[in-house]
């Protein structure tokens, strides 16, 4: 009886143990498509354009856009364990911010001339912060809280006397994104990620933004980490 008792306890102590026993990638390398939705106002269009390119006259704006297209996104995560991570993230952005045109005075002719524009802006940020995971076999659902630096560029290009002129600027600040995800499992080294959505806060010229970044793509499983 001893005998039956201790091998019932010995076969579920191995059970438990088996059940226990799993595996997780070590590194998850994801890249991707990006949009950027810039939370900015007309009066903060206008902070740039006076900060970026020092102009004293008078800016007659037609058609402001808020929502960058183009862009990518990519991040490595790497595993503590089954739960938590620490991820690396980076991520590009551009698009057309502003047409329309700005008026002075012309020196010869003493009467006010508009001279169209357009102004052109590119995004680029680096985060990092902690991640957390629930995992299942379909799929990982994750949160994550990152904080970095954010870059700003912009591109004004304008035509005078027939001649097209450029002008441009660029601006360090930080950035904070704050959100989340879901990855859907392809087989044990892929994934595809459907969506990530962030809330994306940045600070240039003094102003605070509050913009949203929503990004998918594929997801690359590297190495093995064996969790008890």
């Amino acid at each position: 009886m001893r005998k039956i008792l201790f091998v019932i306890i010995l076969t579920t102590f191995a059970a438990g143990s088996a059940a226990a026993f799993d595996e997780i990638p070590e590194y998850e390398i994801f890249g991707g498509y990006s949009l950027l939705k810039m939370g900015a106002s007309n009066n903060d269009i206008r902070g740039f354009q006076d900060e970026f390119f020092a102009w004293d006259g008078k800016w007659n704006n037609n058609n402001t856009s808020f929502f960058l297209s183009r862009g990518a996104a990519g991040s490595i995560a790497f595993n503590i364990n089954e739960y938590f991570s620490v991820v690396a993230d980076g991520r590009y952005s551009q698009g057309n911010l502003i047409k329309g045109s700005f008026e002075f005075e012309h020196p010869l002719l003493q009467s006010p001339i508009n001279v169209p524009f357009a102004v052109g802006i590119k995004n680029v940020s680096a985060l990092a912060g902690p991640r957390v995971s629930l995992r299942k076999k379909q799929g990982t659902a994750f949160f994550h809280a990152l904080a970095g630096l954010d870059y700003w560029r912009l591109n004004g290009e304008f035509i005078y006397d027939g001649e097209k002129l450029s002008v441009s600027g660029d601006k360090f600040g930080p950035g904070i994104a704050i959100g989340g995800g879901v990855d859907v499992n392809v087989n044990e080294k892929f994934a595809v990620r459907v969506i990530q959505a962030d809330y994306y806060m940045t600070r240039q010229i003094e102003r605070w933004m509050n913009n949203v970044n929503i990004s998918f793509g594929i997801v690359f499983r590297v190495g093995e980490k064996i969790l008890w």
